[in-house]
């Protein structure tokens, strides 16, 4: 097998590139919601993701991971989402 260095790399050797890495982790009774959000707005946004996690195991946090080389585009749209998203409202009535 010859090596040519000037040949352009291969899917095999960017692979590293490839590999998933975290963009969110959050834990408790809202983690779950917010990490299907998160995946949902990154596929419409054309960003591979997938969440793990578990319903089983609530102590286990959930996480929605990225292509290492999508991450810092994937930041940057969670970024722009959270300053879209109004902050939350205090639904307490005032008496």
């Amino acid at each position: 097998m010859s090596s040519n260095l000037n040949e352009p790399l291969t899917e095999e050797g960017r692979s590293h590139d490839l590999d998933f890495v975290s963009v969110y982790s959050g834990q408790g009774v809202e983690a779950e919601m917010e990490s299907t959000s998160i995946q949902s707005l990154l596929e419409a946004s054309g960003i591979p993701c997938t969440v793990v996690g578990s319903q089983q195991i609530p102590s286990l946090p959930f996480e929605v991971r990225v292509p290492k080389f999508r991450l810092e585009e994937a930041r940057r749209l969670l970024e722009d989402m959270r300053e879209w998203v109004p902050a939350k409202v205090d639904d307490t009535p005032n008496i």
